[in-house]
């Protein structure tokens, strides 16, 4: 292996890096090699308590801090996690296509990226189930609530049942109430 050291003023010195036969690199630590294989090619980082481990994407404000995945060697990609300065948003690439977003807002885009307009934006496209909600334990609630009161849609057995947890329940058309 090929190591390298450091001596901050008038201290010892100390290894820094380590890129083993194997082509793995360790970044302070020496046991790079006892991680797992799918893991072990960038080690970054040690166990010693109050020594915290990271890495920064340094990128100019109107361009893009990126991982990229892939499975050929080419210049296309199957995966990406990205970071756009420009917009401020978080992005997430499966499989070619843009699945999620994280906006400047902090709402979350599902199968959307151009207009988030709420908390959770889920866009499905042309397939119709949009969301699937399953419970192992024979009942699914879709809870709501503000500061005013709250209300659940639960499926409970076979049967939709729709509760509040105020005194009336109101239903409508448009912008009547029915």
């Amino acid at each position: 292996h090929l190591v390298f050291r450091t001596s901050p003023q008038q201290g010892n010195i100390a290894e820094r890096l380590r890129i083993y036969s194997g082509g793995q690199v360790s970044i302070r630590n020496t046991n790079a090699t006892s991680f797992n294989t799918g893991g072990d090619d960038l080690v970054i980082g040690n166990a010693t308590d109050g020594q915290d481990a990271g890495i920064t994407l340094y990128s100019h404000s109107s361009d893009n801090g990126s991982i990229f995945f892939n499975d050929t060697a080419d210049t296309g990609l199957t995966g990406l996690i990205q970071y756009r300065h420009s917009e401020d948003a978080m992005r997430f690439i499966t499989a070619t296509q843009e699945r999620l977003r994280i906006n400047s807002s902090g709402n979350l885009g599902l199968g959307e990226s151009s207009s988030i307009d709420a908390r959770l934006h889920v866009n499905s496209g042309t397939d119709n189930a949009t969301c699937f909600l399953e419970s192992t334990d024979g009942d699914v609630n879709l809870c709501m609530a503000d500061n005013a009161g709250s209300c659940r849609l639960l499926q409970a057995g076979g049967n939709l049942r729709f509760r509040t947890g105020g005194n009336a329940n109101a239903f409508g058309t448009g912008d009547s109430e029915k």
